[in-house]
């Protein structure tokens, strides 16, 4: 037994080893990101925004930019080709990154609205099938104000937005995922 001066007398505790690490039984049962899991996260944690408004707003505001960037990297996969259910690998991922980072988008650390949102723009004008009728720029708009408010980060704070701003961009993700079928 040993004497520590600030926690008295402890004894000698031996631990079992550690069981060897398994994989998360519930992430493998997500399986790999695909277009169409993209595009059921959207719809879900819209929805699940919708449910959280009213009372708490600020997580309400993190799950509508999930809902917007899992909106936007669907559309960009779906623009390059991908099926709706063929996995998105670290390829495809450091792809998307290379190929943004050559037309002067910074896509870091791939949870970037804003670049994401410039970044489809881009690739649609560069596969000769860009937004008709001012489409692109009304998309960077409500993009771009989810982008305001919203960070992965969100999660760590004790941000307080106020109703009018969620309501912003509760209506900015509204509009993002009823124009899924066109961006």
């Amino acid at each position: 037994m040993q004497v520590y001066p600030d926690m008295g007398r402890v004894e000698k505790v031996v631990c079992p080893p550690a069981p060897p690490l398994l994989a998360l039984p519930l992430l493998a049962a997500y399986g790999p990101d695909t277009v169409a899991a993209f595009e059921q996260a959207a719809q879900q944690r819209f929805d699940e925004g919708v449910v959280l408004l009213p009372a708490h707003p600020s997580g309400a505001v993190y799950l509508f930019g999930y809902s917007v960037e899992a909106s936007l990297k669907a559309a960009w996969f779906r623009l390059m080709g991908h099926g709706l259910a063929v996995p998105i690998v670290a390829t495809d991922w450091d792809a998307a990154r290379d190929l943004a980072r050559q037309s002067g988008v910074l896509l870091g650390n791939l949870h970037n609205i804003a670049a994401w949102v410039r970044w489809l723009i881009i690739s649609r004008i560069s596969v000769a099938r860009p937004y008709l009728a001012g489409l692109g720029a009304i998309l960077q708009t409500h993009a771009d104000l989810v982008h305001q408010f919203w960070t992965p980060t969100l999660r760590y704070r004790g941000a307080v937005l106020t109703p009018a701003d969620a309501n912003a961009v509760h209506g900015a993700a509204a509009w993002v995922l009823a124009q899924y079928p066109n961006l």
